[in-house]
């Protein structure tokens, strides 16, 4: 049976007609286990454990990974620079502004982190409410 799943899901990767579709596969077919639980109850398992992602979501062209209580874009790599800024506050009124297409990342949730080339912004409680006019351009110049 497990050579006919495989053969199917080859099959329907080859038929895809989009990068969208197989995202779509791809985001289908994740699925989360946790040690000692059932067959039954491990696709969702709520944990504790640090580092733990419970769940995925996509937003415009970012996906993201629930950890350690806040959305954080798989693309986002340790040691990248991260601007945090707070929620609903000037400085976070000012970025979507000057960068509209982070408009559904940031509604992926209250603490979130999405991933540009060069720098992340994080949205966070303890993050800066207000931006200057040179620290948003640097900002968008390094995203």
């Amino acid at each position: 049976m497990a050579k006919f799943e495989a053969a199917r899901k080859s099959t329907a990767q080859r038929d895809a007609q989009s990068v969208g579709a197989l995202d779509k596969m791809s985001l289908n077919s994740v699925m989360l286990t946790g040690a000692g639980t059932t067959a039954a109850d491990s696709a969702l398992v709520s944990s504790n454990e640090p580092g733990r992602a419970d769940a995925a979501r996509r937003a415009g062209d970012h996906l993201f990974a629930r950890r350690d209580g806040r959305w954080t874009d798989v693309a986002f790599k340790d040691g990248m620079k991260v601007v945090k800024i707070k929620l609903f506050t000037p400085a976070y009124f000012k970025v979507l502004d000057v960068m509209p297409d982070l408009r559904a990342a940031f509604a992926v949730g209250e603490k979130v982190i999405v991933a540009g080339k060069h720098v992340a912004i994080e949205v966070s409680p303890d993050g800066v409410e207000q931006l200057g006019d040179a620290e948003l351009r640097s900002l968008k110049e390094q995203w």
